[in-house]
């Protein structure tokens, strides 16, 4: 019998996402609980939370999860 693929682990290409899936949700969920959360900056949102990012990667994110400003 023949070996066609490799005979060792691939390592995943690409880089690793900064804000993982549930991070994005439960910045959404909080941005969108109200009118008051709605017009808060993201930075304020992540300080509450407790999220570091920059805000080249908040827009990102919320653009990823299809919520724009």
């Amino acid at each position: 019998s023949c070996i066609t693929g490799p005979t060792t682990p691939i390592k995943p290409r690409g880089q690793r996402p900064l804000l993982s899936t549930l991070i994005r949700h439960r910045l959404i969920l909080h941005a969108t609980q109200n009118a008051v959360q709605r017009r808060k900056p993201w930075r304020q949102i992540t300080n509450k939370l407790g999220i570091t990012a920059s805000d080249n990667i908040l827009t990102t994110a919320f653009y990823k999860e299809g919520y724009y400003r």
